[in-house]
């Protein structure tokens, strides 16, 4: 039994298990994000207590048929997460939008409202074009 605590522990550790830490720190917008983290922390911290807490009752009932629940709910996390978006190259700020809880017109209508400042959406340049564009400092030209 020993054996089969130490490979989940070993695969779930190296997989799934800080997943959920960095996603969740990714997804909050900015407004959001100390309540949201918060909330999420505390939610990953009672389910961990109650995994620990159930785990050994759990195995003296069912026995060996405890890693098949630990296995269909790693499954279903997977299925889970092929419906995610991909959070790479989006900033906080822009969480919500990506997520579709603001449309991108009314984001830009608060901002305005907020500001003041009437100001276009434009996309982002390659990072490859900016630095092309960037001008670079010769060192001859300080002596």
């Amino acid at each position: 039994m020993m054996a089969v605590i130490y490979i989940y522990i070993a695969f779930y550790s190296g997989t799934w298990g800080p997943i959920n830490w960095v996603y969740m720190g990714e997804i909050f917008p900015t407004r959001i994000r100390d309540y949201g983290m918060a909330i999420s922390v505390m939610l990953i911290w009672v389910c961990n207590f109650v995994v620990s807490k159930q785990t050994p009752i759990i195995v003296l009932k069912i026995g060996w048929k405890t890693w098949m629940i630990f296995g269909a709910f790693n499954a279903a996390a997977f299925v889970f997460s092929l419906f995610l978006p991909e959070t790479r190259g989006v900033s906080l700020e822009n969480m919500d939008i990506l997520f579709k809880a603001v449309d991108e017109t009314k984001r830009q209508k608060d901002i305005e409202d907020r500001i003041g400042v009437v100001s276009e959406v434009v996309p982002r340049e390659s990072t490859a074009a900016s630095e092309a564009k960037s001008p670079t400092l010769d060192t001859k030209e300080l002596s």
